[in-house]
């Protein structure tokens, strides 16, 4: 079974179940719900995952990790998780064309190839990953709509990307993680101020240690990125964490996903560490 949208509501129906506030917080461009799993009670940490289509197997994470938040007594922070932040993406890089309308559109953009597997945009080929208000247009791979690397017309043109900046404002997160595939890599910078880089790089750390990953520095060959506006526009730690070696091929399959969470089980323990360091770093500024 493939695990796109529809398997997606059967799992969050099982977590509401268990405890989890599932709360709908926006509409993709054809119309699905974008769903927010809340967990636990004080800082927000926000994570979103599936922001890319083809990257799928960070969907089936977000439940792992939802069910792992859940069995602990006590997280203090209240994690806000967005399991699939392009469900429409997500759709079409698993099932093609075949339950969609509209599909010479679709084939056009991406290069008149059945095969859409390796889809990473939304649906109106938008790379939403590009489509954020920071240095925005500076590193797009593409200038017109495509299945990937097209930052789109202007910033926050995307309902999907309009939704997790409501979010932002909304929960006002300490920390926001986006999980992406591949490269066993972490980003973090983005024009910091010194003592926020400081501070940032020191989580990162955190991060990359107990994962087992490298920190590469990405400012200056990328851009218009989730993690890049919450640094530049909200000002706080911002981490993109490439999940999974590049031994393997695009779309990393579901089954991969149980490895992945044994590569990030201790998540609550690191936020928990992270948010110290900021609390920590603001005190020491003030």
């Amino acid at each position: 079974m493939k695990h796109g949208y529809q398997w997606l509501k059967k799992q969050l129906k099982k977590l509401k179940k268990k405890g989890a506030n599932i709360k709908t917080v926006g509409k993709s461009v054809l119309g699905r719900n974008i769903y927010a799993i809340e967990i636990g009670e004080g800082p927000v940490i926000l994570i979103q995952y599936g922001i890319h289509a083809r990257e799928y197997v960070t969907c089936d994470l977000a439940i792992l990790h939802a069910k792992m938040l859940l069995q602990l007594n006590s997280c203090n922070i209240k994690y806000v998780l967005v399991p699939m932040a392009n469900p429409d993406g997500t759709e079409l890089a698993l099932f093609g064309i075949k339950r969609s309308g509209c599909w010479r559109k679709w084939l056009k953009l991406n290069f008149k190839n059945f095969d859409f597997s390796l889809w990473k945009a939304n649906v109106k080929g938008v790379d939403l990953n590009n489509n954020f208000d920071a240095e925005f247009r500076k590193h797009s791979s593409s200038s017109v709509p495509s299945c990937q690397g097209y930052c789109g017309p202007y910033p926050l043109s995307e309902p999907e990307t309009r939704c997790l900046v409501r979010l932002c404002y909304l929960y006002k997160p300490c920390l926001t993680l986006s999980f992406h595939t591949k490269g066993e890599e972490i980003y973090f910078d983005f024009f910091q101020s010194h003592r926020n880089r400081i501070r940032d790089n020191k989580i990162a750390n955190l991060f990359a240690q107990d994962f087992g990953y490298k920190i590469k520095f990405t400012q200056d060959i990328s851009s218009g990125g989730f993690k890049d506006w919450c640094v530049s526009t909200l000002g706080i730690p911002s981490l993109t964490i490439e999940l999974a070696n590049d031994s393997l091929s695009h779309p990393i399959k579901s089954k991969y996903a149980k490895e992945l969470y044994l590569k990030t089980k201790n998540l609550n323990l690191l936020c928990k560490k992270a948010l110290i360091i900021a609390k920590t770093d603001n005190k020491s500024s003030t």
